[in-house]
């Protein structure tokens, strides 16, 4: 944060390699520092960065505020499964502050969209295209305000799955005719889905909490959600507002999170250090398949000869469990 005497703009990394320090700014420019070589001086080679501002049709920014006033609000992420000519997807970029997430199967096509996107600032900030069969797009749940497509006539008839990515509480889809019916949305599980218009177009819009659901509200209290069940997969990761260490916990509301700042606390009770020592942490986890398994590690750990006393066999659970159908797993001493 303090910065260098000869580095302009904010620094985003160093690292020190072959006697040198390289430092990388936000802003994209490279610096190489080291001892002056005055036999043999250097030239300074520049390259020269080009911009233009992304250009949309009338109709596709029309078409985006429309999308952006149905669903939840203007942030959280955007999906849109096949491409036409990109307006689409320039159009939200420009309306909102999604983070977009394109899907095609055509190369040109999507190498002449990462162009304008690279050109305007937002690539890789907040907009990727990825190349695929879109009849293969996966993609995790609850993960998606709005979905929709700039041509309807390559997106998979059944939707179901790409549904399921819908966050509750707003998250729309628009994918066109025949994706999903108001019988298949009812069969759903878990579902609270809606069906209904946008601009003349079928609108899929996923209601509510889903059932079963409990907003936690914080203080360790009990919460009764039928769906937090292990095993559990990481959904996403953020530490960008950095509310760790003795910030107050975090409160749930109608699928928003509330987190408050580690100088947004109680006062001190003396003797009391739970008043405003919790230790929240960005991370989202969703109840996952029996069979899953999901592995992690934390630094070294050497085992000393002689020193293992217990060994548990957990088939895929972190220790003792009881699975959905009742079966109880206990670790057993050998």
């Amino acid at each position: 944060d303090d910065g260098l005497n000869e580095v302009k703009g904010t620094i985003h990394s160093m690292i020190v390699a072959d006697h040198q320090l390289f430092v990388s700014t936000r802003d994209g420019k490279i610096l190489c520092f080291g001892e002056a070589d005055v036999a043999h001086p250097k030239h300074v080679k520049t390259w020269e960065t080009h911009s233009a501002a992304l250009s949309i049709t009338p109709e596709a920014a029309r078409y985006a505020r429309s999308l952006i006033r149905e669903a939840a609000g203007r942030y959280g992420t955007a999906i849109v499964i096949g491409l036409a000519d990109g307006n689409l997807v320039k159009a939200l970029a420009m309306e909102s502050e999604y983070h977009i997430l394109a899907f095609d199967d055509d190369a040109n096509r999507i190498e002449r969209l990462r162009l304008e996107l690279q050109l305007a600032g937002v690539y890789g900030e907040r907009v990727a295209v990825i190349q695929g069969d879109l009849k293969h797009v996966s993609l995790p749940p609850y993960l998606a305000s709005v979905i929709v497509t700039e041509s309807a006539d390559r997106v998979p008839q059944s939707g179901s799955e790409v549904l399921q990515s819908l966050r509750p509480f707003g998250g729309i889809a628009a994918l066109g005719d025949g994706v999903a019916s108001v019988q298949m949305l009812k069969s759903l599980v878990p579902g609270n889905f809606e069906l209904s218009t946008v601009d003349g177009m079928p609108l899929i819009r996923r209601a509510g909490a889903l059932p079963g659901t409990a907003d936690y509200q914080g203080n360790y209290e009990h919460c009764e959600d039928a769906l937090v069940r292990f095993p559990l997969g990481v959904l996403w990761f953020d530490d960008s507002l950095a509310h760790f260490k003795r910030s107050p916990q975090p409160q749930f509301q109608n699928g928003i999170m509330i987190s408050r700042p580690k100088d947004w606390h109680a006062e001190r009770i003396q003797g009391n250090n739970s008043v405003d020592y919790p230790l929240p942490t960005a991370l989202s986890l969703v109840a996952m398949p029996e069979t899953h398994e999901q592995w992690a590690s934390w630094g070294d750990c050497p085992i000393e000869v002689g020193s293992i006393q217990r060994i548990g066999l957990n088939f895929g659970a972190p220790g003792d469990r009881m699975t959905r159908d009742g079966t109880l797993w206990l670790d057993y001493r050998l």
